[in-house]
């Protein structure tokens, strides 16, 4: 008999999926299972040690407390046979095998379950010995590279470029939506999960429907054209003949008489339509869907061939690299051949599989080893939880299905239904119910209605066994003079209600949980903006810490001397001493040199934790952590490039760690909020489309667990009506299974609270004349509210509003005075901090026993009396810019705080990279005269075909001369510069180099004796200091759209005043910190003219060229202007036309 029955538990949101779990996980250790026998697996780390922990945490309990003994015998008796009650020494014996059992235990997730076995088996299964599995930046990597060889291939000139062309076209039904490489870079995503899991006679299922011959089309156009019965039928048809004779094809299926035919009417506006009607415009639609389906047909078969093409080239990178990814893994032991996990250590005899609803096909058919053997053993088990309900892991891989189907898998499975919560109060159980109960009738959902009776049947009715005082409230946010902007106001008005909601009860826990990523940036920045210090789940970036910056600066300092800021930042700080850091360039030579020595002997681990030491006496508690995450991370990097030491810096800042300070507020999208719970939950992003967005492809299985059978080119409604049943059956599967992992985004939002739930929709549009098909109108239609929405307005409420105060007087035992009424949005109580700046703020880090650090003036890094803008005791109080990957080398000495705003309007040059990505943006090279033809084949944007390639070479070996009269760069220096995938021999391009620097108009150009020659009259008889820039980005404000780019080369001349050269005195002080720029301990520069140059290898008649390029050096003389504040006539443009050794003024 087996010692558990196999069972599977549908288990509702907050009804005790874990639980469950590790009291059957305890269950067979009482039974005297040896736990390495035992597989139980769930999808994260972190949810894999909380069973752990729970499992090792009831044992102990149990242990110790006589009452908890007895609980847990309860809650792990078997039905059969009659066990005695848990004694203390049962508990220590099982305690013991658990811990001796510790190496092999088996509590983990699928994947790490994966990696294991394959390691193991890898050269059975044909894989190297030891092997990455790569995240999901590597992984986007690699198939980039594998995409743009399978370009490079086929881009052999415009013809075939064009066939690519229309590809992508297609793809993109017509609309640019994005750039040609981003709609093929979709290609390797879901369809190409098609392509890997189907046989290529699935791509071919669909065929053109067999067209009518040209007679009998001209005699079905005859007859159409001369009929002259009813009125209204007769300009319906003329219309369509109109458009057949077009070509319009959608027109002429979405308008007229065709498209009544089309859709099975046999009537229009009322009227019959006559028969030989109905003949006749059958056969055009014939001739039409011939057309239309052949499209199809043929995109089809173009993609197939790209993606066998992209599959072969991404397969011998991954091998060759040694890389895989996660989603590799269960596809490579689903191909073994044999049983992978045979010969693992113990026989695996008990499977607990914890979310089921989200495992994958692939993941799925990895287990059939295991899961084979228990079938029909008396000695094995079976035990899966999860909840259709939250399934909504679709879009990676994820099959709910799967968890109906495991019935017919595992005979004599024993289900379960647990629909009592254990998280929520009765206030927010009453309203998902008010949500889901009726669901099926919800008009929102009429278009998908087997979705929305799949969610009812699915749905029972919760109940909880959680009391305690609750509330929800479903609001308008306030109106917007732009209807545009109605969804930028209610996220300001969600950040306005968390604030609020966090002043008041500071204690409390809050989620605010979002449908994209895009409104989680937004609301960060707007809770910091308020002083509301909020985390994103996943991780916090390490670069919200100035001390991290420091660190950061250093490393990006090392790899590039030139950059000025982080030299600056370096400068500014307590890592300047212990790096010996001086004023002087050589100083910074020798400064970097040290830094790059020190990796290369030592590695990145050691050496940031010597500066973490150094750093820690000036970091406050927060900061400190943050310096133990990275020193973490750096040990953790062992292959990093200590030759590029800024190329980890970028990395780093690519990363996310857990933040261990646990803000009360925390910002996240639905997905990531899976399994979390908060006292208070706000949502604010819920005017999303149910329907979601159109992809590329769709897919059909005949059974679950079974290869797609049928992959094809996503097509409109329309053109689907020429489809086989068998095909449209397949894009309405998939559109109600959008629609339905729609649903259990819903209600995994609204089951995440336990006492309050705010929702804030955005008030209705002017136009509004039904509810739109989206989160809001669905939950609009729930509640009732199918009238327009005026802003500001309450929509529902239940409970408590003052549950708070109910909640911490139950907490306390007390029935005291009520608590204040929070305040409303935007305001906030006495004595808490207040608007900008707060404790939302990357906070600057201190001396722990410093008081708090006063608010810093942005200024330039020096005052007039030479001394820095930080005090003795406060080495730190000089405002870091935060680096970006883009960051500005500006060569000046000023605070790079003195460069940035988050504020849009002009007047400032530079932006604070990661203030910007909310605004409109383009770049200077966008801004350039679209009628101009270009190559089609630069469309593809795929830099590394051979032409493309060499200009950027020869652009990177300009960036590194600096004033020609001071010599060229050393050979090695011109070696380094070249980019890493540089085709062809570095000899003959650095050939091409020198012989494109030789020529005199260029050299000219290139040398300071030019501008000395032609700025020195600009200076009054003062002497004239030049500054040259390379490679310096900006960004700025236009008035509509962020307007960011590179300067190629920016020369910059300066008169000297000042102490040192006084030629003439400036007017006051205030008017030389006003005009003057600071060129050393004692002299200041006023700008008297600049000039930009851009590096050229176009090959064209100067004059064409430079009236191309003229709205985009337009915009890096607008920056330069801005950057300088000299006049527009002050500063000059110049193309450098490598390839012809001209100049031309643009």
């Amino acid at each position: 008999m087996k010692p558990t029955p196999d069972t599977l538990i549908r288990a509702s949101a907050g009804s005790g999926k874990t639980f469950q779990l590790t009291r059957r996980y305890l269950a067979l250790l009482r039974a005297g299972r040896d736990p390495a026998t035992i597989l139980a697996t769930t999808f994260t780390v972190k949810a894999a040690g909380e069973i752990v922990r729970k499992v090792f945490e009831a044992l102990a309990k149990a242990l110790l407390d006589p009452a908890e003994r007895a609980e847990l015998s309860a809650q792990i008796a078997l039905p059969a046979p009659a066990q005695a009650a848990l004694s203390a020494d049962d508990c220590r014996r099982i305690l013991r095998r658990l811990i001796a059992a510790l190496p092999a235990l088996r509590i983990c997730t699928l994947d790490s379950l994966f990696v294991r076995v394959l390691l193991d088996r890898s050269l059975r299964l044909g894989l190297p010995m030891t092997f990455d599995v790569v995240e999901a930046e590597r992984h986007a990597e690699l198939m980039d590279r594998a995409l743009e060889q399978v370009l490079a291939g086929r881009l052999t000139d415009d013809a075939e470029a064009g066939r690519q062309m229309a590809l992508v076209h297609a793809i993109e039904q017509g609309l640019a939506r994005r750039s040609p490489w981003a709609a093929l870079r979709e290609l390797a995503g879901k369809p190409y999960e098609f392509f890997l899991d189907s046989a290529p006679d699935a791509w071919h299922r669909l065929q053109a429907p067999v067209p009518p011959s040209p007679a009998e089309l001209q005699r079905a156009l005859d007859d159409l054209a001369s009929f002259d019965g009813e009125t209204s039928i007769a300009n319906g048809i003329r219309e369509n003949l109109a458009r057949f004779a077009e070509q319009d094809w959608d027109r002429f299926l979405g308008t007229g008489v065709a498209k009544k035919i089309h859709e099975g009417a046999d009537t229009y506006n009322r009227r019959p339509i006559p028969p030989p009607v109905q003949a006749s415009m059958k056969v055009l639609l014939r001739h039409v869907g011939h057309l239309l389906v052949g499209q199809i047909v043929a995109r089809n078969e173009a993609i197939r061939t790209l993606l066998q093409d992209f599959d072969a080239r991404y397969a011998e990178l991954k091998r060759r690299e040694r890389s895989y990814a996660f989603g590799d893994l269960p596809v490579l032991l689903g191909r073994a051949g044999f049983n992978p996990f045979q010969g693992q250590g113990a026989p695996i005899e008990h499977v607990l599989l914890d979310e089921f609803q989200d495992t994958s096909v692939s993941q799925w058919r990895a287990l059939q080893p295991v899961l084979g053997g228990l079938r029909g053993d008396p000695e094995r088990s079976f035990f899966c939880v999860g909840d259709i309900k939250q399934a909504i892991y679709g879009w990676r891989g994820g099959s709910a299905e799967l968890f109906d189907r495991v019935t017919a898998e595992i005979p004599n499975l024993t289900e379960v239904s647990l629909d009592v919560s254990w998280r929520s109060v009765p206030a927010i159980v009453d309203f998902v119910n008010l949500v889901f109960g009726d669901v099926a009738r919800n008009a929102v959902l009429q278009d998908w209605r087997p979705a929305a009776l799949a969610w009812q049947q699915a749905f029972k009715r919760h109940s909880t066994r959680k009391e305690g005082p609750g509330h929800v409230c479903v609001e308008t946010a306030p109106a917007t003079d732009r209807d545009g902007d109605r969804r930028g106001a209610t996220l300001r008005h969600a950040a306005a209600r968390v604030e609020a909601l966090h002043r008041a009860s500071p204690e409390r826990s809050i989620g605010v949980l979002t449908r994209t990523n895009e409104a989680v940036a937004r609301l960060i920045f707007e809770l910091g903006e308020r002083g509301v210090r909020a985390s994103e789940e996943g991780g916090v970036p390490l670069t919200d810490s100035p001390a991290v910056l420091v660190i950061l600066s250093a490393l990006t300092m090392a790899d590039h001397p030139s950059d000025s800021a982080s030299v600056f930042n370096v400068r500014h700080s307590p890592l300047a001493r212990v790096l010996g850091l001086g004023a002087g360039d050589e100083d910074l030579r020798r400064s970097a040199r040290a830094i790059r020595e020190r990796l290369l002997l030592q590695g990145y681990g050691p050496t940031i934790a010597g500066w973490v030491e150094a750093l820690a006496p000036h970091c406050d508690a927060r900061n400190l952590v943050r310096l133990q995450h990275l020193e973490r991370l750096a040990f953790r990097q062992t292959d990093a490039d200590p030759v590029r030491p800024g190329v980890f810096a970028e990395f780093v800042r690519t990363q996310r760690v857990e933040d261990p300070s646990s803000c009360q507020v925390r910002v996240m999208t639905i997905h990531k909020s899976k399994g979390l719970e908060f006292d208070i939950v706000v949502l604010p992003d819920l005017d999303r489309s149910l329907a979601g967005q159109r992809p590329p492809m769709v897919a059909g299985r005949p059974a679950p667990a079974d290869p797609f059978d049928i992959v094809c080119a996503y097509a409109g409604g329309s053109v689907r009506r020429f489809f086989p049943e068998r095909i449209r059956d397949v894009f309405d599967r998939h559109s109600n299974g959008v629609v339905s992992e729609a649903l259990c985004n819903l209600y995994v939002a609204l089951t995440r609270p336990r006492h309050a739930l705010h929702i804030l929709l955005a008030p209705s549009r002017k136009n509004e004349r039904s509810l739109r098909k989206d989160y809001a109108g669905l939950l609009r239609a729930a509640l009732g509210a199918t009238a327009p929405l005026m802003p500001g307005c309450t929509i529902y409420r239940s409970g408590d509003p003052d549950w708070s105060a109910r909640l911490g007087e139950q907490e306390r035992g007390t029935t005291g005075p009520a608590v204040p009424e929070s305040p409303p949005p935007g305001s906030a109580p006495a004595g808490a901090p207040s608007g900008k700046g707060g404790s939302g703020a990357a906070g600057r880090f201190r001396p722990v026993e410093a008081p708090a650090s006063p608010p810093i003036r942005r200024g330039r890094a020096k005052s007039l009396s030479g001394k820095t803008a930080r005090g003795d005791d406060h080495p730190l109080f000089a405002a870091l810019e935060v680096p970006g990957p883009a960051h500005a080398r500006d060569a000046r000495p000023r605070s790079p705080s003195d460069c940035g705003t988050t504020e849009p309007p002009p007047g400032d040059a530079l932006l604070r990279p990661g203030r910007t990505r909310f605004f409109p943006r383009t770049t200077p090279s966008g801004q350039a005269d679209p009628a101009l033809r270009v190559p089609l084949r630069s469309l593809f944007d795929v830099a590394r075909n051979t032409g493309a390639e060499r200009g950027t070479a020869i652009h990177a070996l300009f960036q590194s001369v600096g004033w020609l009269d001071e010599g060229l760069p050393s050979a090695e220096a011109l070696a380094r510069a070249l980019p890493p995938e540089t085709p062809g021999p570095a000899g003959r391009l650095l050939d091409d180099f020198r012989e494109m620097l030789a020529q005199p108009a260029v050299r000219e150009r290139l040398s300071r004796s030019h501008y000395r020659n032609a700025w020195s009259d600009l200076c009054g008889g003062a002497p004239l200091e030049l500054r040259l820039h390379r490679e310096l980005p900006f960004a700025l404000w236009d008035g509509e759209r962020l307007v960011s780019g590179k300067i190629d080369r920016l020369v910059i001349g300066y008169r000297l005043v000042g102490e040192e050269a006084v030629v003439e005195p400036p007017a006051s002080r205030e008017d030389l910190q006003e005009r003057a720029f600071p060129m050393g301990d004692r002299a200041w520069g006023v700008p008297v003219a600049a000039e930009v140059l851009d590096y050229k290898t176009d090959v064209g008649e100067p004059a064409e060229l430079a009236a191309h390029y003229a709205p985009q050096m337009a915009a890096y003389r607008q920056a330069a202007a801005r950057f300088t504040r000299l006049a527009a006539e002050r500063i000059s443009s110049q193309l450098v036309l490598l390839r012809r050794g001209r100049i031309a003024a643009s």
